[in-house]
C-alpha cells in the first residue's frame, strides 16, 4: 500500500477540510497526518489514519511555523513517502523546497484559500510572502486542489496554468452521534438552552472580520425574542466577552472552540446559524463555506450579509437569508422556518461529500 504523508499547519480537531480528505485516502493509502500540537488532542480518525501532534514550542508565531516546518521536512525525510499532501498556503514554503530535491515523492497542494489581490483590496504583506511561494509552485505540483469552479478559474487565470485546478468542494456534514466530553460545559450549555428564547448561534473563528458583534447587536435589539451562542476561539473572542457583559438583559454564551465531531450535537438545538464574509477580498468573494453545508446538513436556516456566494446559494436553495437589515431576515426566516428546513434537507441530499471524496480519491489514485 502507498504511503501519503499529509500536513497542515493547524490543530486538526476543528479542521474539517483536512479530516475529510485523510479520512477518504486512508481507503486506499496508508495515510500519516502531521499537524500542530494544541491545548488538546483529539482522536479525529477513528484508526484509519495516523495523526502525529508537532510541538512547535513556546516561541513566537512565525518562528513555530518554521519549527513546525523543520520536523515535517525531517519527517518526509525519513519516512519516505510515494506521496505528500500539503494543506493551505502555509504549506507552500516546504512544498517549494520538496519540489527542489533531485529524488522527490509525488506532490499536491490543496489551496485552501485565494491569495490573489484584486484592485480594490490589498492582502498584506503576509499574504504577499506566501503568495510568492504559492506562485512558483502551482505550475510544478502533480496535483493541484481547490475548493470551487470560481476560485479554480482565477487562479488558472492569475497563475496561467494549462488546466484548471482539481475541484474538492468544502462540504462538511455534521454528524449528531457524539456528545460533549466536558461535563461542566455540557452543564452550562443544558442551562443556556434551558432559557427562554430563540437560539441564534454563530460557530466559527472569532475575528473582527465576521462582524460578530453585528450579531450582538441585533441580538440584544430582540431581547428577550433570541439569545446568542458563539461557538469558535480566535483574537476578538476576549474582546467580545467584554462587549457581552455590558447587555446583562441579554442571554448569550461563549463555548470557545469545540471539537468538530461533537459540533453538530450542539448546532442541532438551535433555531438560526449566522454566516458572514465581507466582499473584499477574492477569497471572501467567492468564499468556499463549510459553514453553509454545515448548517444545512442539521437543517438549521441560515442569516448572512449580502456576499454574492451566499446570495446566489440562498436565492437557489431557500436555505437563509442574505441581507444588510438582519432584524428583517430573522422575521423573514421566522415565517419560512418550516419551508427552510426542508429545503435544507434537499440541499443536503444534492450535496453530499461522498461524490467530492471519490473525486478526490480518483485523482490522487491516479498519480
Amino acid at each position: 500500500m502507498k504511503k501519503i504523508v499529509m500536513f497542515v499547519y493547524g490543530t486538526i480537531a476543528t479542521d474539517a477540510r483536512v479530516q475529510r480528505a485523510a479520512d477518504c485516502l486512508a481507503r486506499n493509502f496508508e495515510v500519516i497526518l502531521l499537524s500542530v500540537r494544541g491545548k488538546s488532542q483529539v482522536a479525529v480518525g477513528d484508526g484509519k489514519y495516523s495523526n502525529i501532534f508537532i510541538d512547535c514550542g513556546s516561541q513566537r508565531k512565525e518562528f513555530k511555523l518554521f519549527s513546525f516546518l523543520g520536523k515535517c521536512f525531517e519527517f518526509i525525510k525519513r519516512e519516505k513517502p510515494d506521496i505528500v499532501y500539503a494543506h493551505d498556503y502555509y504549506s507552500t514554503l516546504l512544498a517549494y523546497f520538496l519540489l527542489r530535491q533531485r529524488k522527490r515523492p509525488k506532490l499536491i497542494y490543496d489551496a485552501h484559500e485565494l491569495i490573489i489581490p484584486n484592485a480594490h483590496y490589498n492582502i498584506g504583506h503576509r499574504l504577499k510572502f506566501f503568495g510568492w511561494f504559492e506562485k512558483r509552485i502551482v505550475n510544478k505540483v502533480d496535483l493541484l486542489v481547490c475548493t470551487s469552479q470560481e476560485r479554480g478559474e482565477l487562479m488558472k487565470k492569475h497563475y496561467r496554468l494549462n488546466d484548471n485546478p482539481l475541484v474538492v468542494r468544502n462540504i462538511s456534514q455534521l454528524t449528531t452521534c457524539f456528545e460533549i466530553e466536558d461535563n461542566v460545559l455540557k452543564e452550562r450549555l443544558n442551562e443556556f438552552f434551558a432559557k427562554p428564547g430563540l437560539t441564534l448561534v454563530y460557530a466559527g473563528a472569532i475575528t473582527k472580520e465576521r462582524m460578530v458583534d453585528k450579531l450582538l447587536d441585533v441580538a440584544v435589539d430582540l431581547v428577550p425574542t433570541y439569545k446568542l451562542l458563539i461557538i469558535g476561539g480566535g483574537g476578538y473572542l476576549e474582546e467580545l466577552k467584554c462587549e457581552v457583559e455590558k447587555y446583562p438583559s441579554l442571554t448569550c454564551m461563549c463555548t470557545g472552540a469545540l471539537p468538530y465531531r461533537v459540533l453538530g450535537s450542539v448546532l442541532r438545538r438551535c433555531d438560526v446559524g449566522y454566516v458572514y464574509y465581507p466582499v473584499d477580498s477574492y477569497n471572501n468573494i467567492y468564499c468556499a463555506s463549510n459553514k453553509v453545508y454545515e448548517y444545512a446538513s442539521i437543517s438549521l436556516p441560515m442569516l448572512s450579509n449580502r456576499n454574492p456566494t451566499l446570495v446566489k446559494i440562498f436565492e437557489s436553495a431557500g436555505i437563509g437569508v442574505a441581507c444588510e437589515d438582519y432584524k428583517l431576515g430573522l422575521m423573514e426566516i421566522a415565517a419560512k422556518k418550516d419551508q427552510m428546513k426542508h429545503n435544507c434537507e434537499v440541499f443536503t441530499k444534492n450535496n453530499k461529500w461522498e461524490n467530492e471524496s471519490e473525486i478526490l480519491l480518483k485523482a490522487v489514485s491516479s498519480l
